[in-house]
């Protein structure tokens, strides 16, 4: 597989047929790195102060000892995520079978995924997902294993600007009008009921745990 390690304040793109660009302060170096046909998975390793741009498709992708760090994904993962003894680290966009996380902290992840996230040994783990994804918001913290209780580990927030939303909010306000217009001020509260999924987030802990 490909691997990305041992970078300080760089900025990483790779490109869609697998080059890899590394800009370092003012100087720029490039290589192209052909992605082994029986594996296909990429490594980011010991990354610090990095934002990484990822636009080639990888079977599997391996983030280990990243911190205070930006990961950016303009493609879709074939398999797994793993995270690996990552700190203060965001994980964007993209797609992946399933998202794994190891001894890491204070992580911001706005991935989908096709089976619920698992956390493990992790903690101060906030999770960005869309308000109809229910499968991204099924977090599994195996070091938790009190049952009835959320765990404290791990923070489920739902997305403010989803245009699906904000038509569906439109959408009533519209329909109140029509309706009748001395509803007028009905639809405010039609504008509220759309928003209900930004209920607190505590409560859509205890509904997916």
């Amino acid at each position: 597989g490909t691997v990305i390690e041992k970078l300080e304040m760089a900025r990483v793109v790779e490109q869609a047929n697998g080059t890899i660009i590394i800009f370092v302060t003012e100087e720029e170096q490039s290589r192209t790195l052909n992605h082994s046909s029986s594996d296909g998975s990429l490594t980011i390793r010991d990354l610090q102060g990095c934002h990484v741009s990822l636009h080639a498709p990888h079977k599997a992708l391996h983030i280990i000892n990243v911190a205070d760090s930006t990961i950016q994904l303009e493609t879709n993962i074939e398999g797994a995520i793993h995270i690996t003894a990552c700190r203060e680290m965001e994980l964007h966009h993209g797609h992946c079978h399933q998202l794994r996380i190891h001894e890491s902290h204070d992580l911001r992840i706005s991935v989908k995924t096709q089976s619920g996230p698992i956390l493990e040994d992790s903690c101060s783990i906030q999770f960005v997902v869309h308000p109809l994804d229910q499968t991204s918001r099924d977090v599994k913290d195996f070091s938790w294993l009190r049952s009835g209780l959320p765990s404290p580990n791990f923070t489920v927030i739902l997305r403010e600007d989803e245009p699906k939303r904000i038509g569906e909010s439109l959408s009533k306000q519209t329909g109140n009008q029509a309706t009748n217009s001395s509803k007028l001020d009905s639809s405010e509260g039609g504008t509220e009921e759309a928003l209900a999924p930004n209920a607190p987030e505590d409560d859509d802990d205890e509904d997916e745990l």
